[in-house]
């Protein structure tokens, strides 16, 4: 048995890197990835390369045990009450988690459209986009954080 140790930033770093190397194939094939003014073709991709790089590592790490699902990438939602999902930032306000939604075609992905939601009720309180920096990701499973960001991966 294979495995991976990798961590949920630097599954974001390759999905985002991924996103980077597409963009100029996708210009040769008129499929457009900025936001608004992508249509299905771009989402049909940004959605297979979420879910092979991030999630299924995600889901085939070595103790990851929840039936709950992950949202689908650049979906909006109106709380995540059902979902495991992606926290950026994990500190960034007390009362609300910084949830990851997708990164912005408009700057070549060097952006991430978030949604703030309110703990406790998991209910979506604001939107935003923020700078991709030095961001750092972790997971939200069952309603709790986990911080550890290493996860093994079984291949």
């Amino acid at each position: 048995m294979d495995t991976w140790t990798t961590s949920i930033t630097n599954l974001f770093f390759i999905l985002r890197g991924s996103f980077k190397a597409l963009a100029p194939w996708m210009n040769l094939s008129k499929i457009t990835y900025v936001d608004h003014a992508s249509y299905d073709d771009w989402d049909m991709i940004a959605e297979s390369l979420y879910k092979a790089i991030v999630i299924n590592s995600i889901i085939n790490s070595k103790g990851f045990d929840s039936l709950n699902k992950f949202p689908d990438y650049g979906m909006l939602y109106e709380d995540y009450k059902e979902l495991n999902f992606i926290l950026l930032d994990p500190n960034i306000v007390e009362d609300c988690y910084t949830v990851f939604v997708s990164f912005t075609g408009k700057d070549q992905f060097d952006s991430i459209n978030y949604c703030m939601v309110q703990k406790g009720s998991l209910k979506v309180v604001n939107r935003g986009v923020m700078g991709f920096g030095n961001a750092s990701f972790c997971l939200v499973i069952d309603s709790s954080v986990v911080l550890e960001d290493e996860i093994v991966v079984i291949l």
